[in-house]
């Protein structure tokens, strides 16, 4: 019976012995590679193709296929920061969790880059700039001014744009405006709508952009500049008369040409400036 009872004894004793030895066994790590499978959209639902895709930890790069779908495969587990860029998208950055041997999936939405126009457009004589209509062209970007002339676009994707102001019994105008994120600022003044009586071409010879250049008519309040890069002007409600209209740009010859206006017509004047001497023409850039 004391054999019986010392064996037991000694068996109990090994496995308390035992015991600790087992629980000190910890399981291996599984490190099979994982993956990432992603899908890109853009908030405004242009087609994702295209799209870089970056893996900031591996350095390991991609772009996305023309249904925005990306993958960066044989991944260590752990934690990766994910981020995708598009030109004139919000950058995004997004932690991902790898797991061993499993695709993880990542859906990502770019938000466009927004920004806004603002500014103020007068009514030439006018007491108050109330109704006027401001419009960014081919897009719904549209609203009116205040008593004071003040506009205000807001949430509009960058790019750019023509912005067109009108009101009735008013010249419509059209500006050229870049949109980037930071805010842009316009300042415009509508002419009242009216009979254009000199109009034509202010030329530079050294075949620079013409824009800027002064139109007037000597002895009158009648003044101008050229509004684009081929020198195009016009002078409104002219009394009918002979004039000397003269031209001038600085860095040019100024030029003078005599003419009648006659009521209900339309005078057309084609002047072209000289290089002033002793200065070097400008790199040729028009085509006339």
């Amino acid at each position: 019976m004391k054999l019986n009872r010392l064996g037991a004894l000694a068996v109990l004793v090994l496995a308390f012995v035992a015991l600790p030895a087992c629980d000190g066994e910890e399981e291996a790590p599984d490190v099979r590679p994982g993956s990432i499978a992603g899908q890109v959209e853009l908030d405004d639902g242009a087609p994702p193709e295209g799209v870089s895709v970056r893996l900031f930890d591996t350095g390991a790069e991609t772009t996305t296929g023309e249904d925005g779908a990306f993958t960066f495969a044989n991944l260590p587990p752990g934690t990766y920061t994910l981020s995708a860029f598009a030109v004139g998208y919000e950058v995004l950055q997004q932690e991902v969790e790898v797991e061993a041997a499993k695709a993880t999936s990542v859906p990502l939405t770019l938000k466009l880059v927004r920004s806004q126009v603002s500014g103020t457009i007068l009514l030439e004589g006018a007491t108050t700039h109330e109704g006027i209509t401001v419009a960014l062209q081919d897009s719904p970007f549209t609203t009116t001014t205040d008593a004071a002339g003040h506009f205000v676009l807001e949430g509009v994707p960058t790019g750019a744009y023509i912005l067109e102001a009108s009101k009735e019994g008013y010249d419509t105008v059209l500006e050229v405006v870049a949109l980037t994120s930071e805010p842009e600022t316009v300042s415009l003044t509508l002419e009242p709508t009216g009979h254009i009586s000199i109009s034509g071409l202010i030329i530079l010879q050294s075949g620079s952009d013409s824009s800027g250049a002064t139109v007037m008519l000597e002895g009158t309040a009648f003044s101008t500049t050229t509004v684009n890069e081929y020198g195009s002007f016009s002078l409104k409600n002219v009394p009918p008369g002979v004039y000397t209209l003269v031209a001038s740009k600085e860095g040019y010859v100024t030029q003078s040409e005599q003419v009648t206006v006659v009521e209900g017509d339309t005078a057309y004047v084609l002047l072209s400036l000289e290089v002033a001497a002793g200065l070097m023409a400008p790199d040729s850039s028009l085509t006339y």
